[in-house]
């Protein structure tokens, strides 16, 4: 069993698409089988919302703590809506959750477990009708009487026929069953052999046997109906076997809780309905026939507007439901003597008297369909139920530290000096600023300004390489920089001023240091070189023409004039990082973390050397999206570098290292979230990300 659930849960990983099993019949729980670890496996395919619809587990010995173990498994899964577990030590309850079948009180004390004594609810829906109802003594009595008052006198044979008729009218016998009756009499009474004795033990023999007809009659439409199942089998909870049904409660009102009440639970377990406006509604999966209902309204019982009524034949208690900011009820519980009922696939429905107690009618089998808006699905929502709050603990509040975005590295004052100091470091400052003055009070500015001159550089590296390329700032990208900045002018920083200083940033200066770098950087300026670059720019511009006496004063001056440049650059980030850190990005994320491992461990490291790490570079991102069709008028494909970008940490050494250029799998999740967010679309960014991991997970799939 573990082996066989072990290979579910790697099916389910590959994107397998298996929704129908059925293990029955072998003996999972016994012998050299170990059921509860097979059951763990089973219960993380489960919770992870795996595309199993149906499972039967019957007949598999599976002890009580195998069963808790799969148990687990249910309470967060959304999917199964078919479970069989007839013969294991457990039931599905009403609200699909798995009950073992030994349960330990309070009161036990190391007494052990004992089980669970099947309810008169449970006896109540057995398919297998009641033996045949025998003549009870109160019936004996009045056949004495009347058969008493018939040889009393000498009556005709219609005076007798009507005389019966009226006794058996007062024993509710059909028509059947009085010709039967009637038959009898007129035979003993023809034979001169009717004595009172001898009247009462012919009426009790046809009355007996009308019954047992009856009784035959019912059974044998009861094993049709249910296709010869043994009693154990016919009714199982299994909402597509039994063909249960979706249907939504709701209440309209002023309210502080609403809870419901059913007949399934003998008025026992409660569901809560959620509050929306002045409605109150929930869903709940119930069985194709007549259910009664009952609603809790603050700490009164009330019937569901729109429903039938019916009086109870014995009144039920039900133990009212507290909530905060409801006042404490004078009693802890209510009598329930009127309740709803609702009919889902009945063919008859008798409107039932006062005082009669309800009528059941006849079963008739619903149809089980596929959800519409998905042919591949089964429509099932999801279920907030009393069952589901005692088994699980209160969902604690979402924190950061507990998420899926917990190691992320966020940029620091630490990380840009790490940063700056590399960079700074590889730079030929000594080759155009001779003073030591000049080079400290420059390399001052740039670490104060070095964290939006790296989303500066980010951006404009994005703009000038391909996915297949390092990234780096190409000639035109710093023209159009400076331009844009209006930073260029007829002295000194002209456009040939600007290709000057391009290529002297590029030139590599030959020191002590001879260790070739891991990166190619091509025609474009890498991290340091761009530095150099902005530094060069700044004195060219503004020192050279008298308005600035320093260089420090010149890079101040240059940053000020590319402000208007470098904050969208910056908020783009800072937006993007506080939408994303949320526990609605997290549950999506979460929920689709194993499809979303797949698709990494599937694009990844083909860029490689042999023994390397194998992490993701931008070209396979890139197939990524192509593969899951992200691609549209507010996301074109040149935006692909950016959203890599958005998504990448910040190293300090991106010249020995490749680290820079290739996504570990937190990364890349970010990076996806990047795309979602520069997709710029109304909505919160989780709904837009919940669409984009749809279309891969769908993409997975196919």
């Amino acid at each position: 069993a573990h082996g066989l659930f072990l290979g579910l849960e790697q099916h389910h990983k590959l994107g397998g698409s298996l929704a129908r099993m059925d293990i029955s019949w072998n003996c999972l729980g016994q012998g050299r089988t170990p059921g509860k670890g097979g059951m763990e496996a089973l219960a993380k395919v489960l919770k992870a919302s795996s595309p199993l619809l149906h499972l039967d587990l019957s007949y598999n010995s599976l002890k009580e703590e195998d069963c808790a173990a799969m148990g687990e498994g249910l309470r967060d899964n959304h999917t199964l809506v078919g479970l069989h577990l007839v013969g294991n030590a457990a039931a599905v309850d009403s609200d699909g959750f798995v009950i073992p079948s030994m349960v330990k009180s309070a009161d036990d004390q190391g007494m052990g477990a004992r089980p669970i004594a099947p309810s008169s609810e449970m006896l109540a829906q057995s398919d297998t009708p009641m033996p045949p109802r025998l003549v009870s003594g109160e019936e004996l009595r009045t056949l004495r009487a009347s058969a008493r008052r018939l040889l009393a006198g000498s009556l005709s044979e219609e005076e007798i026929a009507t005389h019966v008729q009226e006794i058996l009218e007062e024993l509710s016998l059909d028509e059947g069953g009085q010709d039967e009756v009637q038959t009898a009499t007129l035979l003993l009474i023809e034979a001169k052999a009717c004595t009172e004795d001898r009247l009462v033990e012919a009426w009790e023999s046809a009355i007996l046997k009308v019954r047992a007809k009856e009784w035959e009659r019912r059974r044998a439409e009861r094993l049709a109906m249910d296709r010869d199942r043994s009693f154990l089998e016919a009714r199982t909870s299994c909402w597509i076997c039994e063909s249960w049904q979706s249907v939504e409660i709701s209440h309209i009102g002023p309210a502080t809780g609403v809870w419901l009440f059913t007949s399934m639970d003998n008025y026992d377990k409660a569901t809560p309905l959620t509050k929306d406006g002045d409605k109150w509604s929930c869903i709940r999966m119930l069985p194709p026939e007549q259910v009664c209902l009952i609603l809790q309204v603050d700490n009164k019982l009330s019937l569901i507007d729109g429903m039938e009524s019916a009086l109870l034949k014995d009144p039920q208690m039900v133990r009212l439901r507290q909530k905060e900011g409801l006042d404490e009820s004078s009693e802890a519980a209510l009598s329930l003597t009127e309740v709803s009922v609702l009919y889902l696939g009945c063919k008859h429905r008798k409107k039932t008297p006062s005082g009669a107690g309800i009528s059941p009618g006849r079963v008739q089998r619903a149809v089980v369909v596929n959800d519409p808006e998905d042919p591949s699905g089964f429509l099932v929502r999801p279920r907030i139920t009393e069952t589901e709050f005692k088994a699980k603990k209160l969902k604690p509040a979402w924190c950061f530290e507990k998420s899926i975005f917990a190691a992320w590295r966020f940029e620091s004052a630490k990380t840009y000096g790490a940063c700056f100091g590399n960079d700074w470091q590889h730079a030929k400052v000594a080759k155009f600023l001779k003073d030591h003055t000049d080079q400290s009070s420059a390399s001052k500015v740039l670490n104060s300004f070095y964290g939006k001159f790296i989303r500066l550089y980010r951006r404009c590296s994005a703009s000038s390489t391909d996915s297949g390329s390092t990234p780096g700032v190409s000639m035109n990208a710093c023209a159009e920089l400076l331009s844009s900045a209006k930073v260029i002018d007829d002295q000194y920083c002209r456009l040939a001023d600007i290709d000057t200083m391009f290529i002297a940033a590029r030139v590599r200066e030959k020191g002590a240091d001879k260790r070739p770098f891991a990166v190619k950087a091509g025609d474009t300026l890498l991290r340091y070189q761009f530095l150099e670059f902005l530094l060069r720019a700044a004195i060219a511009r503004y020192q050279k023409t008298k308005e600035a006496e320093t260089p420090s004063e010149a890079l101040e001056m240059l940053f000020k004039a590319l402000e208007p440049v470098m904050s969208p650059v910056v908020a783009d980030l800072s937006n993007f990082l506080s939408e994303l850190h949320c526990e609605e990005c997290d549950d999506i994320l979460r929920a689709n973390e194993q499809m979303l491992t797949v698709v990494y461990r599937m694009n990844s490291g083909r860029m490689c050397k042999p023994g390397e790490e194998r992490l993701m570079c931008c070209r396979e991102f890139e197939a990524v999206l192509y593969g899951g069709e992200v691609f549209s008028d507010s996301f074109p494909t040149r935006d692909i570098t950016y959203a890599f970008a958005m998504g990448m940490q910040l190293y300090a050494d991106e010249l020995y290292s490749l680290e820079f250029c290739q996504m570990t799998f937190l990364e890349f999740i970010h990076g996806l979230a990047a795309v979602a967010f520069l997709k710029r679309e109304p909505g919160p960014l989780a709904e837009r990300l919940g669409k984009m991991v749809a279309t891969l997970a769908a993409w997975v799939k196919a």
